[in-house]
């Protein structure tokens, strides 16, 4: 049921009694043959509002976004003409909800100014019942197929997220890094580090959990500030992190590298606290043509190693075949790499055994 504001040539529907199965189209033409000549072809199918200018049309839009299926807009009205109604829909979105005809006699300069500004087809005037019908259901079902559309891709990307992320750090978890590293080219090399958080049982045990899931989320949050938006981070167990330094192929690099990040972590504390994160890692070399247990298993291996000399130190992966000795910082060059031991190890200060 349709009624007429007092003192007004606008039809708008008692919101009420209208259907809530037929699809709602809002009618922009300020000539009163015309607007009752579409609300008459529309009726039968259709919900339908009238309004003679394109300010009222504009606030009903606004008030009705989520109701309305389609917009039928005159390019020249008083008050508000279709152009400054495309912009206004522009500016606040509803563009982007609500699929626009526009109505014209005036010529194509026009009809593709209007395109260009976010409406989605055009009938000329005067209108033809059969044609306008077609129209109006074809825009419908063709918003209708991309708003399905973003929604299925919406709900991907929540179950990517539960997936691939981690839900107390927002990080990666391990199945969201192996698809991460698949993204990238085959040839792309990376340092893999393993991060171990130092007494973590102990520090679960004597503060609660509570407090260890603040420490997971802190250390998560450091790490985000001392990589690049291209590296790769993840947590991959209870207290395990993983970080891809993508690009980085120097081991004498990756091991500074490495460094850097157990020594921010270590005089740096917990929001809250006087806690100090200490940790363990283990370095390794990698590429994207490799298996996560590849190049995880080296990272690994050094982990255990640097675990072996001690809490809060660090070690870098160097042959299958080689052994762990002492290196001293004065060995330590890129032309001396191929002779280096196993295991290179620092505790921030310097490379220690």
């Amino acid at each position: 049921m349709s009624t007429r504001p007092q003192g007004s040539d606008n039809i708008v529907p008692d919101l009420k009694t209208v259907s809530e199965k037929r699809p709602f189209v809002v009618v922009a033409e300020d000539m009163k043959e015309s607007r009752d000549s579409l609300c008459q072809i529309l009726e039968p199918y259709y919900n339908v509002a009238g309004f003679d200018n394109g300010r009222d049309a504009c606030e009903y839009l606004q008030e009705h976004v989520n109701d309305v299926s389609c917009l039928i807009l005159d390019l020249l009205m008083p008050i508000m003409d279709g152009f400054q109604v495309l912009e206004k829909m522009g500016e606040n979105g509803m563009i982007r909800e609500i699929p626009v005809i526009i109505t014209t006699e005036t010529g194509s300069q026009n009809e593709i100014r209007a395109l260009h500004m976010g409406a989605d087809s055009f009938v000329a005037k005067p209108y033809n019942d059969e044609l306008m019908l077609h129209q109006v259901q074809k825009t419908i079902e063709e918003r209708e197929f991309w708003k399905a559309r973003r929604e299925f891709e919406c709900q991907k990307c929540a179950l990517y997220e539960k997936v691939y992320r981690d839900e107390l750090t927002g990080l990666y978890n391990r199945y969201g890094l192996k698809e991460a590293v698949k993204q990238l080219p085959r040839d792309t090399q990376f340092a893999v580090m393993i991060l171990d958080i130092d007494n973590m049982e102990q520090l679960n045990a004597a503060s609660g959990r509570a407090t260890g899931d603040l420490v997971i989320r802190s250390v998560a949050q450091a790490l985000g500030r001392v990589t690049r938006s291209r590296d790769i981070i993840a947590r991959i167990g209870g207290d395990d992190f993983m970080i891809l330094l993508c690009g980085m192929s120097d081991p004498v690099i990756a091991l500074g590298k490495g460094r850097q990040i157990c020594a921010t972590l270590a005089s740096s504390t917990i929001n809250g606290t006087d806690i100090h994160t200490r940790c363990t890692a283990g370095i390794a070399l990698g590429n994207a043509a490799e298996s996560y247990e590849e190049y995880s298993g080296r990272a690994d291996t050094a982990l255990y190693a640097a675990m072996k000399e001690g809490h809060s130190s660090c070690a870098i992966y160097g042959g299958e075949r080689q052994k762990i000795r002492l290196i001293k910082p004065d060995l330590l060059h890129r032309s001396q790499m191929d002779h280096c031991p196993n295991f290179f190890k620092t505790n921030g200060t310097g490379i220690v055994m």
